[in-house]
């Protein structure tokens, strides 16, 4: 068919391009590609630090570590241990003729290492010595019975991390047994 009025072209050209249009449409549309999988980077090993690295921002958040606090008293000594099937992982003793709470945990290193508790009000870094009086706590921090940290561990809302060489990080609650110790030395 000619097309010979300005209509008849219209209507043809109308035509031809409904037919490539219906065309298009019976094509197999592009398939979207794939996203590449995620790798997975190797677990790589914290280096062996003196000082531990900060923690993140959310360690609350992390679970606590199972356990519960346990008080006693020998002697003039006022003991609050934070035990694990009969495997004691922390301790604060009261000395109240020295009016000293000492912090005592199991960690690796020389004769000096850093101990470190985190508690919601901050993060403080102390020398831990060498210390095998409780066994297998083997070192240990002497802090002055006014000491405010001491409040910090006490009123940490909740709980309170301790970190150190070799030592997984401990969250530990913050039950009444921290504050008993505490009190025990002040009161002295």
């Amino acid at each position: 068919m000619k097309a010979n009025t300005p209509f008849e072209r219209g209507l043809v050209l109308c035509i031809a391009g409904a037919g490539l249009l219906l065309l298009g449409s019976c094509a197999e549309r592009p398939r979207p590609v794939p996203a590449p999988a995620p790798t997975v980077a190797p677990a790589v090993a914290p280096p062996q630090a003196i000082v531990p690295s900060r923690p993140a921002a959310d360690w609350r958040d992390r679970p606590a570590t199972s356990g519960v606090w346990r008080w006693s008293r020998s002697g003039p000594l006022s003991i609050s241990r934070f035990e694990d099937a009969n495997f004691v992982r922390f301790s604060m003793t009261c000395d109240p003729a020295a009016r000293t709470v000492t912090l005592r945990t199991y960690l690796t290193g020389g004769p000096q290492v850093a101990m470190v508790i985190t508690t919601p009000g901050g993060r403080k870094v102390m020398a831990a010595v060498r210390d095998e009086t409780e066994l297998p706590l083997n070192y240990a921090v002497s802090l002055a019975a006014n000491d405010p940290w001491l409040d910090q561990m006490a009123f940490a809302r909740g709980r309170f991390m301790v970190e150190g060489p070799a030592l997984p990080a401990l969250y530990l609650p913050s039950w009444p047994e921290v504050s008993r110790v505490i009190e025990d030395c002040r009161q002295a």
